[in-house]
């Protein structure tokens, strides 16, 4: 038996932790997760003080409590702070709700 050698890859840990937030949304059915990722990306993006590392999708719910012609979706967004100090939760708040009302204006989004 012959083991093949793994290269793994060093990350080192944040200097100052990120701040996780999620989002429930009531999506229309034409709009495509992309889309919903793309949106988030281009207005975090012009953000100074925050980044944005990670997108996940969480859930998806379709049933009675969503508006007809919509879907549930959950999203967990992860803010870390592009300064050299730890990210206030105002900070990453003020961010999480331009990013909000980015998809609620352009994409036609419900906030749940």
């Amino acid at each position: 038996y012959r083991r093949e050698k793994t290269h793994k890859k060093y990350i080192p840990v944040p200097e100052f932790p990120a701040i996780s937030r999620d989002i429930s949304l009531a999506v229309p059915v034409n709009v495509m997760a992309r889309d919903i990722e793309r949106a988030i990306l281009k207005t975090v993006n012009k953000q100074k003080q925050v980044a944005l590392t990670d997108i996940k999708f969480i859930e998806k719910y379709e049933g009675d409590k969503i508006a007809k012609g919509h879907r549930g979706l959950i999203f967990s967004l992860t803010y870390p702070s592009r300064l050299a100090r730890t990210l206030r939760d105002e900070e990453a708040t003020e961010v999480h709700d331009s990013v909000c009302d980015v998809l609620v204006k352009e994409l036609g989004v419900i906030r749940r």
